[in-house]
């Protein structure tokens, strides 16, 4: 189905925008909830405050693409 499901929780909202970017890069779609949070609410730092979401039907695969580990990437150089 399409509900959307909860598949990660953070405490930081840089983190859940590097997951929501990796599991977009995945192709699997994901929104965040919450991620402005600490911004409005400042005193819940530390608290896990921003949720990635996804369609049900991509939350197993998902869960695997956030516990995976980082695929090497191809070492970058400036032009010169």
């Amino acid at each position: 189905t399409n509900d959307p499901v909860i598949v990660a929780v953070f405490d930081k909202p840089m983190s859940a925008h590097v997951a929501r970017a990796h599991l977009e890069m995945e192709g699997i779609p994901a929104c965040l909830l919450d991620e402005h949070l600490l911004t409005v609410h400042p005193l819940l730092s530390g608290r896990s405050v921003a949720e990635a979401l996804v369609a049900k039907a991509h939350a197993e695969a998902a869960r695997a693409a956030l516990t995976r580990p980082a695929a090497p990437h191809d070492e970058l150089a400036c032009p010169s």
